[in-house]
């Protein structure tokens, strides 16, 4: 599988698989404007993003923003 990285942003540091139920297309969408949003990071709102091709998150902790983790978002292009 070939995946696109799509966003990388600074987010907060709530636990996202309980936050959200990426099965729902509300909780889904929810997410994605979550991302797309972000004014600490970089969003390439050109890459077609959808339930059926799904989003990878990897989270990392930032040294300095315990509260805080950041996010790089890829979704599935082939």
């Amino acid at each position: 599988m070939k995946y696109r990285v799509f966003a990388t942003v600074t987010f907060d540091d709530r636990y996202l698989m309980e936050s959200y139920n990426f099965s729902y297309p509300d909780d889904f969408q929810k997410y994605l404007d979550e991302l797309r949003s972000s004014i600490n990071g970089h969003v390439n709102m050109d890459v077609n993003v959808t339930q059926e091709t799904g989003i990878i998150t990897l989270s990392t902790c930032i040294a300095t923003s315990p509260n805080e983790r950041w996010l790089v978002n890829a979704t599935r292009e082939q």
